[in-house]
């Protein structure tokens, strides 16, 4: 302090932007926070990411990642190519935990860190992240029955669905494959001339579904034409 009416001070840091008082305490009590006067501004900084402690990781997402940078607040988002990350926890202005999340793509993507003060740039490599493929998996299917006309709908539930995924009814292929998320394809049985069980599989460019099990069994039945 300088004299009785004037103090220099500097501000500490702090995870929380906006509006604050400023108040100042000695042996005879501390100041008063009403009105405006004592009002400080915290902007939120653009913030930055320098590196990450996990830079791969599976499409089935789950992958836990320390996120270092600056200009990190509370309230801050990530997003992992454009998916939001989950379980956020902004531990310091610079410093954020988040988890992977799953998604439908595989290959290198950047790692964006948005608050109020605005989003990461995404120009270096230190927000870098590698999505790795896996063997997709079929655990469960909507329908296991339908007749060798094709046009049944089937919903198929997994793990490690692409984007560009394809679906074949033994060694048929199935029609109108729409990968919905990373665990759900819809498809459309096709025409056989053959009865009985086949594997519904999966393709991606991580592998094939594995076949053998009661999952991904498919009972195609003959319907009769009615006269």
């Amino acid at each position: 302090s300088s004299d009785l009416t004037s103090i220099t001070v500097v501000s500490p840091a702090t995870l929380t932007a906006g509006t604050v008082n400023v108040s100042v305490t000695t042996s005879g009590g501390t100041s008063s926070t009403v009105g405006t006067g004592d009002d400080f501004v915290y902007a939120a900084p653009v913030p930055s990411v320098t590196s990450l402690s996990a830079t791969t990781g599976a499409i089935t997402g789950g992958t836990a990642v320390t996120i270092t940078g600056t200009g990190f607040v509370n309230g801050a988002s990530v997003t992992f190519g454009g998916t939001a990350g989950t379980g956020v926890t902004v531990v310091s202005a610079t410093s954020i935990t988040v988890t992977s999340p799953a998604v439908l793509f595989s290959g290198k993507i950047d790692v964006q860190v948005t608050t109020s003060g605005g989003s990461s740039v995404t120009t270096g490599t230190g927000d870098d992240f590698t999505y790795t493929t896996i063997v997709p998996t079929i655990t469960s299917m909507s329908a296991i029955t339908g007749t060798t006309a094709g046009g049944t709908s089937v919903t198929l539930t997994g793990t490690g669905f692409l984007t560009g995924a394809t679906v074949n009814f033994g060694s048929i292929a199935g029609t109108s494959v729409n990968v919905v998320s990373p665990t759900s394809i819809t498809v459309v049985s096709p025409a056989t001339v053959t009865t009985g069980k086949v594997d519904v599989t999966v393709t991606t460019t991580g592998g094939t579904s594995a076949t053998g099990g009661t999952a991904n069994r498919s009972e195609e039945h003959t319907s009769e034409l009615q006269s």
